[in-house]
């Protein structure tokens, strides 16, 4: 049996599978050396700022610094970044953008910890968080390390890129556009992202930062601006247009502010003349307007998959209030039991008192809980599942209806109401396969002239 749905979209869900493969290791093992790496960026960031206030921990990074090792080398460029450390206002920007990025990438690994596009996110957020903190790209712009090290800090830039740039290309059902063939698909990406790869690191006479703009600024909005263009024209249904569409708006203004730096003289903003010679500096208004452009793609993303409920966001949302009320429930009982009931009864054999009255209302607790906690979910359900069951009642019903002894018609009409009431879709068609051949069986909601047949 089959059942069609046009507005229960799942955004290309699959289950994964049961046992965790040597794909997965090798996944989470390179997303946990990734995320090290932009944590240490960032906390280099942090210890630069706090030399810039404290002359003594200044002072103690340059004798570090004199030590000819790769942490030596880090603490003088520590140091050396401290003399241009953010003000106060810059630093929580920084770190606010940052820790939104971090926050959001492992949010989504959390809900799925196996779907591609989820992981391409993931990495691609790490990456931003510390390559658009402007604090800790200070730092990575006073370091004076030798090839090796330099290749590893723009590793971190162009891995970051390309992940978010095929996550855009992949949102939300995790396949790639166009509909090629893995063939056609491979011959299309595959040069491209070498040419992407040698060109960031072929660039000269420039710094990072300008190289930033060109990959991070331009080239990953207007892929995803591309992208989701696509799917707009060429999705088949409603909901799909309207997941493009939200991504399609949040991208466009990145691509604005990418083409208007870049028409205004980036080499003009990122550099300073001094004796007919270019030094260069960290162009702080880049990062300020870049910042921004870059907290919307994901918090557009997030809000998506909460409207059309993507990747089983129903469930987290519905356990995360169902919980948050009864913690709420629980610490309201407390507090009213022993805080207001003791204030009545007054300080007379306090100590005493307060035992008994938090035994009291561990008592309240115990026999309320389980009542309270049925009526609280009922509640969630409906406010996240709206009036549609939720997947186990769906499951539950089911299994009664099957168990009940019911003609073969009054059980498939049954099963596409059950499923168009769980999933919320307007219509729910059941088709019975018989050898090579699927006919339809069921519809709900029946209609004029298409009773079902079996």
């Amino acid at each position: 049996m089959r059942s069609s749905s046009a507005s229960a979209l799942t955004g290309g869900e699959r289950r994964p599978p049961s046992k965790v493969g040597k794909a997965d290791v090798a996944f989470f093992a390179f997303l946990g050396l990734f995320t090290a790496v932009a944590l240490l960026a960032l906390l280099a960031g942090v210890l630069s700022a706090v030399a810039s206030s404290s002359d003594a921990f200044h002072d103690r990074l340059h004798e570090w610094g004199l030590e000819p090792t790769p942490f030596g080398e880090s603490a003088l460029a520590m140091a050396d970044a401290a003399h241009r450390a953010q003000p106060l206002g810059g630093l929580a920007i920084d770190y606010a953008f940052s820790l939104l990025n971090l926050a959001l990438a492992g949010f989504l690994i959390w809900l799925r910890p196996r779907d591609r596009t989820a992981r391409l996110l993931a990495i691609g957020m790490v990456g931003i968080a510390a390559v658009f903190n402007l604090q800790a790209h200070g730092v990575y712009e006073a370091g004076s390390g030798d090839q090796l090290e330099k290749i590893s800090r723009d590793a971190l830039h162009l891995v970051a890129a390309v992940a978010y740039i095929f996550a855009l290309l992949s949102f939300p059902d995790g396949r790639l556009v166009p509909r090629w063939p893995r063939a056609a698909k491979v011959a299309l990406y595959a040069p491209a992202t070498v040419a992407v790869a040698v060109a960031a690191f072929q660039v000269q006479g420039t710094t990072r930062t300008v190289a930033l703009i060109l990959y991070f600024g331009l080239l990953t909005p207007i892929a995803g601006v591309a992208s989701q263009a696509y799917r707009y024209r060429r999705s088949p249904t409603p909901v799909e247009r309207q997941q493009s569409r939200l991504l399609f708006w949040a991208l466009v203004p990145a691509v604005l502010v990418g083409l208007i730096v870049l028409t205004s003289g980036v080499r003009e903003t990122a550099f300073e003349t001094f004796e007919g010679r270019f030094l260069p500096v960290i162009p702080v208004e880049l990062f300020r307007v870049f910042q921004p452009v870059f907290a919307l793609i994901p918090l557009a993303l997030f809000v998506g998959i909460l409207r059309y409920r993507l990747w089983g966001i129903d469930r987290v949302i519905s356990r995360a209030l169902l919980y948050g009320i009864l913690a709420g429930f629980v610490t309201a009982v407390y507090v009213g039991v022993v805080v207001g009931v003791g204030r009545v009864v007054g300080d007379q054999g306090a100590d005493r008192g307060n035992l008994v009255l938090s035994i009291l209302a561990t008592g309240i607790v115990a026999l309320a809980f389980e009542p309270v906690k049925e009526r609280v979910n009922r509640l969630v359900n409906r406010l996240v599942y709206g009036k549609r069951a939720t997947p186990y009642e769906v499951l539950s019903e089911f299994c009664e209806k099957v168990a009940d002894t019911v003609a073969t018609e009054d059980l498939l009409s049954r099963l596409a109401r059950i499923l168009a009431e769980g999933t919320g879709a307007q219509k729910a068609d059941v088709w019975l396969v018989i050898g090579d051949e699927a006919r339809p069986a069921a519809s709900w909601p029946v209609t004029d002239g298409s009773a079902p047949a079996a």
